[in-house]
């Protein structure tokens, strides 16, 4: 009785044994999904956190630009004006010239007409 004994307490020491390894691989395992589950929380995290990143850097890129085209839209209606003034003055002294010269003479018609250019 005592080989049946301590064969069967052999046998049901190893099955305890296999219970108990079982028990850790699974409480290892479930420890790895754990860790699988977080770190694919954060590397989730960690892309949502580039991608808001990514798009306040676009963002901020697009108000730059709309300034920075509103602001050379402002400053080109500036020098136009000036460009077509500066060009012109020529003419105007020209015009001015002629009127002085044209006041001695005679000719009224031709002062008129040179007056209303």
């Amino acid at each position: 009785m005592s080989d049946k004994e301590n064969t069967l307490d052999e046998e049901f020491l190893e099955e305890e044994l296999l219970e108990g390894e079982t028990q850790e691989q699974k409480a290892g395992d479930e420890k790895e999904n754990v860790e699988e589950e977080k770190s694919a929380e954060e590397t989730l995290s960690e892309e949502l956190a580039k991608e808001k990143d990514k798009f306040l850097r676009l963002f901020a890129e697009f108000e730059n630009y709309k300034r920075r085209t509103s602001k050379e839209r402002m400053e080109l209606f500036k020098t136009a004006g000036q460009e077509v003034i500066v060009s012109l003055l020529p003419v105007l002294d020209d015009f001015d010239r002629a009127m002085k010269e044209l006041a001695k003479s005679d000719d009224k018609e031709v002062f008129k007409g040179v007056e209303l250019i």
